[in-house]
Formats: C-alpha cells, sequence, structure tokens
C-alpha cells in the first residue's frame, strides 16, 4: 500500500489513536504547513510595511514596529472599541491595573503613529527654505553660517521627531508583553 493509501483507509485510526496524533503532529503538519503559509503568509500588513527596494536599518526598525503596533491595535484588540472594552474590564478586575494603562498609552501611541506623525512629516518637508532665484545652490549652501540659520526649524523638527520616535520605540520594547493576547 502506498502511504496516501494507508490515510485514506486507516484516517480515523491515525486521527484518534496515540500513534495516529503522533503521526498528525509530527509528520503531516510539518510538510503541509509551509505550503499553507506559502499561499496564506502570516503578517501581511508587516511584510507590507518592509520596502521592496534598499532601506537603510534604522528605518527598518521603525517601520517595522510601528507595523506592529498599529496591526495589534486594529486587529487584535479591535481599536477604539476594542481599547475601551479591555480598558473596561482590567479597571472592573483591578483598580490599579498595569494593563489599563498599557491600552491608555497604546491608544496614544497608536494616534501618534496614524495621524500625528504624519502631520509632523508634512510640516518638516514644508519648513525646508526656498533657493533664490539667482544664487547658485552649493554658493548659497556654503555661505558661513547660514546653513544653520537656514535649516533651524527643519533641524528642530526632525530632532522632535527622532525623540517622539524613540519614546514609542522604547516603549514598545518595555511592554512586549502586553502584546501577548
Amino acid at each position: 500500500m502506498k502511504p496516501i493509501e494507508i490515510y485514506h483507509n486507516f484516517s480515523w485510526w491515525l486521527r484518534y489513536t496515540e500513534f495516529g496524533l503522533w503521526w498528525y503532529h509530527n509528520i503531516e503538519w510539518p510538510f503541509l504547513y509551509p505550503f499553507r503559509c506559502f499561499f496564506n503568509p502570516r503578517h501581511k500588513k508587516l511584510r507590507k510595511a518592509i520596502p521592496k527596494t534598499w532601506s537603510d536599518s534604522t528605518e527598518l526598525i521603525r517601520d517595522i514596529n510601528f507595523t506592529l503596533l498599529t496591526e495589534f491595535y486594529e486587529d487584535e484588540i479591535g481599536g477604539d472599541k476594542g481599547c475601551q472594552e479591555q480598558e473596561k474590564l482590567n479597571r472592573e478586575g483591578n483598580k490599579n491595573s498595569k494593563w489599563a494603562d498599557f491600552y491608555n498609552q497604546l491608544s496614544i501611541y497608536y494616534n501618534y503613529i496614524t495621524e500625528e506623525r504624519e502631520k509632523i512629516e508634512e510640516a518638516l518637508n514644508n519648513s525646508y527654505p526656498e533657493k533664490p532665484a539667482k544664487v547658485d545652490w552649493l554658493e548659497w549652501i556654503n555661505q558661513p553660517h547660514s546653513y544653520e540659520k537656514r535649516y533651524k526649524k527643519v533641524i528642530e523638527i526632525e530632532t522632535y521627531l527622532k525623540k517622539r520616535d524613540t519614546e514609542v520605540l522604547t516603549w514598545i520594547i518595555k511592554n512586549r508583553d502586553g502584546f501577548w493576547t
């Protein structure tokens, strides 16, 4: 008999006996799972966050972790409604629950990632100074002490953005146990 015929003829035995459970988990599952994952990959949003071109590691770390946070907030908890329900359950069970604080911070950082950060990046793009019409670009940039004066607003916004991103990333790492549902 071929292995497939054995499976079809004795499938009840393979599923409901001790040997059958061993066979199902140790032989069939490892062979089928990679194919299932190939045709239906896990963490689809995370895969979309990784660019198809070259990207710096610092940007990848930020983008992947922000995507993980947004995916957890939207899919696993259920957005604002799910967060409010979780906070309510945690507050009813324990008045000083650390998880209620976790969900509060989670919603704050989710709003930062999805709304505030886009506005800050738009302000950053609009804060670059315009080049004068008749001046050569290299001469204009290389004038003494002109870079810090002209790009003062850009430097301030970039510094604030980096500080805020670091705050969110460190919070994600410190509270990684809360992302388990």
